[in-house]
């Protein structure tokens, strides 16, 4: 397993680890008062690393967007990593991970003898992203209960807000465009999106929620600020249902002090 840092779509340079075929993001939850023992010694860093797999297009999205503003030509995979400021190991244990098939998700691209070459489109990007949403909010559904009775609206603008995690608020605008989602400052943007002149296919799904445009205008009501206070609700329902239930079979404490009979 090796380590790598990548600049990510909003410009930070984040850890992610490079795992067999797949690559993880690292996260690190470091407590205040916290240690591990190995053995007979004990580590003073209590600091716990998560490893979560991610969609390597995610990482590599803002190079291809770089190269094609410098330029707009197809180019080799690898002169797109350059963007990333990996090191000359990182950016070959990228260019094994990444196929073909993952790049034309996302890429026009041409093949010239066993090399390919490829070129950012606008429209095969916001297809993409309408699938991972999907993928996204039936996992919401399916391990949270507090989203299953979410209106389609403010669970499409969740999944929305949680991918925008990974993408430039270019892009995250792009695609909240491309749903029919409201925009902050009341301008709701729905439709279709285009960039650089790139027609934009209709989304690869609908919601089934009639959008009000004269309701979006609306600035007082943002539909991912709901979904988040509506999920952090279910969250803190469900976490004080768990300790009442945890509650319920344990002893009181004046219990270990009463007289034996």
């Amino acid at each position: 397993m090796a380590a790598t840092r990548v600049l990510i779509a909003k410009g930070a340079p984040l850890p992610y680890l490079v795992a067999g075929k797949a690559i993880q993001e690292c996260s690190v939850y470091q407590p205040k008062f916290a240690s591990w023992f190995f053995n007979d010694t004990i580590q003073q860093d209590g600091s716990l690393y998560i490893g979560t797999p991610v969609d390597v297009l995610f990482l590599i999205l803002p190079a291809l967007e770089s190269t094609r503003s410098s330029g707009g030509n197809f180019c080799e995979l690898e002169h797109c990593l350059e963007c990333l400021c990996l090191t000359p190991a990182a950016s070959e244990s990228l260019t094994d991970l990444i196929t073909p098939e993952q790049m034309q998700c996302i890429c026009d691209s041409k093949q010239v003898g066993d090399q390919y070459y490829y070129r950012l489109n606008d429209a095969r990007v916001l297809a993409w992203l309408g699938l991972k949403a999907d993928q996204t909010k039936a996992a919401l559904v399916e391990q949270a209960a507090g989203f299953a009775g979410m209106d389609p609206m403010g669970l499409t603008a969740y999944a929305v807000g949680i991918l925008g995690e990974y993408l430039s608020p270019e892009w995250s605008n792009k695609f909240s465009k491309y749903l029919g989602l409201p925009q902050p400052g009341g301008d709701s943007g729905g439709g279709t999106a285009a960039a650089n002149g790139a027609a934009v296919p209709p989304p690869l799904y609908n919601p089934d929620v009639t959008f009000d445009r004269a309701e979006a205008k609306r600035p007082r009501y943002d539909p991912k600020e709901a979904a988040k206070a509506k999920a952090q609700a279910a969250r803190q329902e469900a976490r004080a249902a768990k300790i009442a239930k945890e509650a319920s079979g344990m002893r009181k404490l004046s219990s270990f002090f009463s007289k034996k009979t």
